[in-house]
């Protein structure tokens, strides 16, 4: 089984895709900044 994951924080933001036995796919990350131009 897939598990997507957001952590959403005040400085960054981490997208990540992994399974159930805690094996990581995928994960990006970037810095936030003001929500119209992180959201997109």
């Amino acid at each position: 089984m897939r598990i997507g994951a957001l952590e959403a924080g005040g400085t960054k933001m981490v997208c990540a895709i992994g399974n159930e036995n805690e094996e990581i796919f995928e994960r990006v990350s970037f810095l936030t900044e003001t929500p119209g131009k992180t959201i997109p």
